[in-house]
């Protein structure tokens, strides 16, 4: 994707990825309503697997979705050929991308039981499965670029300046990405005496 030195993929993934997410509800949706249909008719449940492919087919494999959050988080400190000038972008599409899905969410949020830690896009090698539930794959990609930006010296305003869009969806969220990983979260202000 990256490479041309203008910002145009960082759209096309976003678009992308708002399509994963989107399909990955409509999954989710349709394997309810279908477990209601055979609960009123009475008929054994359906396999969740068979729900969600019929529901998928359209949708891109795991991998292309891990690998569409991986690239922006690394391009925006890659150093080749200067700083890359859509950072502000990639922040912005990364938050707006978690807030769609927890918008999008009529379930029980997945910041309760899913543990961001071992969640993973930046590890190539890493294929998880079937992903039910897209949010913890962007909220990965938002705290890994804030850990990147903190290790690029980057101020704490500029790291977290598209959060708030992520709080108007969810005011917890926020706080629950950024404990997922103390050691790489940005920095509490340091106590003077």
């Amino acid at each position: 994707m990256p490479g041309a030195g203008d910002g145009d993929w960082v759209l096309v993934a976003e678009e992308l990825l708002k399509d994963a997410v989107d399909l990955g509800h409509a999954g989710s949706r349709a394997y309810r309503d279908e477990r209601r249909r055979a609960h009123a008719e009475q008929r054994p449940l359906p396999e969740l697997t068979e729900v969600l492919w019929r529901e998928w087919a359209a949708r891109l494999p795991e991998h292309d979705i891990t690998g569409l959050l991986r690239e922006p988080v690394v391009t925006v400190h890659a150093d080749a050929g200067g700083p890359f000038r859509w950072d502000r972008a990639v922040r912005g599409a990364l938050a707006d991308l978690l807030r769609r899905d927890i918008e999008t969410s009529d379930r029980r949020p997945w910041p309760v039981y899913v543990d961001l830690d071992e969640v993973r896009v930046l590890d190539a090698t890493v294929f998880l499965g079937p992903a039910l539930d897209m949010g913890p794959l962007p909220a990965r990609a938002v705290l890994d670029l804030a850990a990147a930006d903190a290790a690029a010296g980057l101020p704490l305003a500029d790291r977290l300046r598209a959060w708030p869009r992520i709080a108007a969806a969810d005011a917890g969220v926020p706080d629950r990405v950024l404990a997922a990983s103390p050691g790489r979260a940005p920095a509490a202000p340091q106590r003077r005496g």
